[in-house]
C-alpha cells in the first residue's frame, strides 16, 4: 500500500505543469560544475576556448581579426559562425566565461524544448519529464561540455524547437529559427537538408510545402556558404574537407555516394570504434528514435560527418561531435515508446534513463578523466594556493601586449590583439609558463621537459626573467 501511494505521489509530481523546473535546476549545477568550474581552475584549452574567446574580443571591438591561436586573418575563414557575433556584448560582463555561460544556457533551452516537443506529441508530462531526463544524461552533452565551447552545441538546442514549431505550423518562428540554425555553422545545413526531406516524405500534407523550402534553402545555403563566403575570408580556400575517402571534394563525393553506394556505406563499419559508438548511440535511446522515420533520416548526415571524415577521432563519443544527438535521441526514443502498452512503456522509459547513467558513470571525458571527478573535492580546489602567485603574475602582462603561453592559460588570456600557444613566441613580448599548472597540458610542454624551456629562456639574451615564484615564470623581451 505504501509502495503504491509513493508512486502515486511521484506520479502526480512529475505530472505537475513545472515540475520540469527542478530536473533543469540539477542540471544546470552540474554543468556548471563541469564547465564554469573547470575553466576557473585551468582545465579548459587553448584548442578551442582560447581560439573562441580571442574571436569573441575582436567582435566585441567591432573587429573580425585576425586570430592569432588559428591563424587566420578571421574566425569566419575557419568556420562560418555567426553566434559568437550576437553573444560578443555579454564579454563586457562576463568575460572569458561568456561563451561557456551561453553554451550551458543554450543546452538548458535545448532540454525544455525536448520537454515542449515530446509534452505535445505524446499528451503526457511524464513522458516529457523523462525524454528530458535522458537528454539532460545523455552522454553527448557531457562529451561537449569537457571540451569548452563549440558553435555546434547552439545549433543542436534548436533542433527540438525546429520540430515543434514545425509541427505547430507556427511556420513564422520556425523560419526565423532555421535562420538561426544555419548561421551557427555552415556544417548545420546538411541536418536542416534532411529535416526538410523528412518532413516533405513522411509529414502531413500541410507540412511538406515546408519542407521542400526547407531542403532547397539549406542546400543552397550549404554550397554558398562553402564555395564562396567562406573562402571570400580564407583567401580564396576552404580548409576543413576531412573526407577524402569519398573524393577529392564535395562534388566527388556526392558522385561517389551515388555510383558506389555500397562500398561507401562500408565504411561506416570498417573499424571498432565505429560499431562501438553506433552501439553506445543505440543504446542510449538511438535503437527506439530511429523508429520514428522523421529522426532515422537526421540520424544519417549526423552518422556521416563522423564516419566518412578521415580523422578516428571523430569516430569515438569524445569531444563535441555527438551532441546533435541528444535532442533527438532523447525526443525520439521517449516518442516511439509513448506507443507501447503502459507496462512495457513504463519499463522501456525507465529502462533509457538506468541505461544512460551507466554510461555516464564509465564515460571518458576529453581529458580521460571521467564524471565522478565532480565529486571530488580537489576538482573544486584546483590550484586554490598557488592562485594568489597567478594573479599577481597576470597583473604584470599589459592588457594590449603580445603574449605567449601555455595551453591552459591561454583561453584567460585572451583580451589582446596578440595571443600564442608558447612554444610559438612569433612577436610576443611576453612569455607566461607556470610548472604547477603543467599537469593539464595535452600538447608540446607534456611531451618534452618543462624545466629545460624555462632553463633554455633564463639563458637566452633576448628575454629579460621578470618574474619567478613557486613555479610561475614570466620572461619579457629586451
Amino acid at each position: 500500500m505504501k509502495v503504491s501511494r509513493l508512486f502515486g505521489w511521484l506520479y502526480h509530481a512529475l505530472n505537475h505543469p513545472q515540475a520540469w523546473i527542478v530536473p533543469t535546476a540539477a542540471f544546470a549545477i552540474i554543468y556548471a560544475a563541469l564547465s564554469l568550474v573547470g575553466h576557473y581552475n585551468f582545465h579548459t584549452n587553448a584548442y578551442d576556448l582560447g581560439i573562441f574567446n580571442q574571436g569573441l574580443y575582436h567582435y566585441a571591438h567591432g573587429e573580425l581579426g585576425p586570430n592569432t591561436l588559428r591563424h587566420v586573418a578571421t574566425l569566419l575563414g575557419d568556420h562560418f559562425e555567426l553566434a559568437p557575433l550576437l553573444v560578443a556584448p555579454l564579454y563586457y560582463l562576463f568575460g572569458t566565461y561568456t561563451l561557456l555561460l551561453v553554451q550551458i544556457a543554450a543546452i538548458l533551452a535545448g532540454g525544455y524544448g525536448v520537454y515542449r516537443l515530446v509534452s505535445r506529441e505524446t499528451g503526457s508530462r511524464v513522458v516529457a519529464i523523462t525524454a528530458l531526463l535522458i537528454f539532460y544524461l545523455f552522454f553527448g552533452v557531457y562529451s561537449a561540455l569537457s571540451f569548452d565551447y563549440h558553435n555546434n552545441v547552439l545549433g543542436a538546442m534548436l533542433l527540438p524547437w525546429l520540430l515543434l514549431t514545425l509541427r505547430q505550423q507556427q511556420f513564422r518562428a520556425y523560419y526565423v529559427l532555421l535562420g538561426a540554425f544555419l548561421l551557427c555553422k555552415e556544417n548545420l545545413a546538411l541536418i536542416s537538408l534532411f529535416l526538410g526531406l523528412g518532413t516533405a516524405v513522411f509529414e502531413k500534407r500541410g507540412l511538406r510545402k515546408h519542407g521542400l523550402i526547407t531542403a532547397m534553402a539549406s542546400l543552397a545555403y550549404f554550397g554558398v556558404v562553402l564555395g564562396l563566403v567562406i573562402p571570400a575570408f580564407n583567401n580564396g580556400q576552404y580548409d576543413h574537407w576531412i573526407y577524402t575517402a569519398l573524393g577529392s571534394g564535395p562534388l566527388e563525393a556526392v558522385q561517389n555516394l551515388i555510383l558506389h553506394p555500397i562500398s561507401s556505406a562500408a565504411l561506416w563499419f570498417d573499424h571498432p570504434d565505429k560499431l562501438q559508438y553506433l552501439a553506445l548511440l543505440g543504446i542510449s535511446g538511438g535503437f527506439l528514435a530511429a523508429r520514428r522515420p522523421v529522426y532515422a533520416l537526421l540520424f544519417v548526415p549526423l552518422l556521416a560527418q563522423k564516419f566518412f571524415a578521415d580523422d578516428p577521432q571523430l569516430w569515438g563519443y569524445r569531444f563535441h561531435y555527438s551532441i546533435e544527438f541528444a535532442p533527438l535521441v532523447a525526443a525520439g526514443a521517449a516518442i516511439t515508446a509513448s506507443r507501447f502498452r503502459p507496462r512495457f512503456r513504463t519499463v522501456a522509459l525507465v529502462s533509457l534513463i538506468v541505461v544512460n547513467l551507466g554510461i555516464l558513470a564509465n564515460l571518458k571525458l576529453t581529458d580521460g578523466s571521467r564524471l565522478t571527478k565532480l565529486a571530488t573535492p580537489s576538482w573544486y580546489a584546483g590550484p586554490a594556493a598557488h592562485r594568489p602567485v597567478i594573479k599577481q603574475a597576470l597583473a604584470m602582462v599589459p592588457a594590449d601586449a603580445a603574449v605567449s603561453t601555455q595551453n591552459v592559460v591561454v583561453p584567460h588570456l585572451t583580451k589582446r590583439d596578440q595571443i600564442y600557444l608558447y612554444p610559438e613566441v612569433s612577436d610576443a613580448r611576453f612569455i607566461v609558463l607556470d610548472e604547477t599548472l603543467s599537469y593539464t597540458e595535452p600538447g608540446s610542454l607534456e611531451r618534452t621537459s618543462f624545466a629545460a624551456h624555462i632553463s633554455q629562456l633564463t639563458a637566452n639574451p633576448a628575454y629579460q626573467h621578470v618574474f619567478e615564484r613557486d613555479g610561475m615564470h614570466i620572461f619579457e623581451k629586451r
